[in-house]
């Protein structure tokens, strides 16, 4: 978090190694660009990232903010919070290697579910989401050969169909009972 001013660590499990503090100062620029857009989505991150390289060392969360705030345009606040926010997510994805572990843990549970069983995903943000998606894809379509093959060489069998509906988003009035809701995407799949 960067509400409050504590050393960069983000670490989810503290034995391993790789921690924000390592990968804001000792990363290249390249390597911090491609975090910032493949897990952040952010539009400033070349300039982010150049920030960051020139203001190195970067000890603390508040240095960090403080960083990433000077690297960006004049805007509206709400929006220099929204890149903050963006590239704190990207960092900690990163440490903790969050989309492998996704990946892994869908690869790992598909076989434990019986037939007409559900695979239940919720989701917080597009990134998850979309590794969410790419996984059912995978699953409900059978064939993975290019189109343009006459002959299937994949031998790729449909597990899982889809559900009656492709994702659910809370409603109006979840979202005003409980505001983190916001982001969440529900989407299921049947095994067949």
């Amino acid at each position: 978090s960067f509400q409050h001013n504590s050393e960069l660590d983000m670490r989810m499990d503290i034995s391993q190694k790789l921690s924000a503090k390592e990968v804001i100062n000792n990363y290249g620029y390249e390597d911090l660009l491609n975090i910032f857009y493949k897990y952040g989505e952010e539009k400033n991150s070349k300039k982010i990232a150049e920030s960051i390289i020139n203001n190195r060392p970067v000890q603390t969360t508040d240095q960090l903010v403080s960083v990433i705030e000077l690297s960006l345009p004049r805007q509206n606040p709400k929006y220099t919070k929204n890149s903050v926010r963006k590239i704190f997510q990207a960092v900690r994805i990163e440490v903790n290697n969050e989309i492998n572990e996704i990946n892994e843990s869908l690869e790992s549970v598909k076989d434990f579910i019986k037939k007409d069983g559900l695979m239940i995903f919720l989701s917080y943000h597009s990134i998850e989401d979309r590794a969410v998606k790419q996984f059912i894809d995978k699953e409900t379509k059978g064939c993975i050969c290019d189109p343009k093959l006459a002959i299937c060489r994949c031998e790729n069998i449909a597990l899982f169909k889809l559900g009656k509906y492709k994702k659910r988003k809370p409603s109006n009035f979840e979202i005003k009972l409980n505001p983190r809701s916001k982001s969440a995407v529900l989407r299921f799949m049947v095994k067949i």
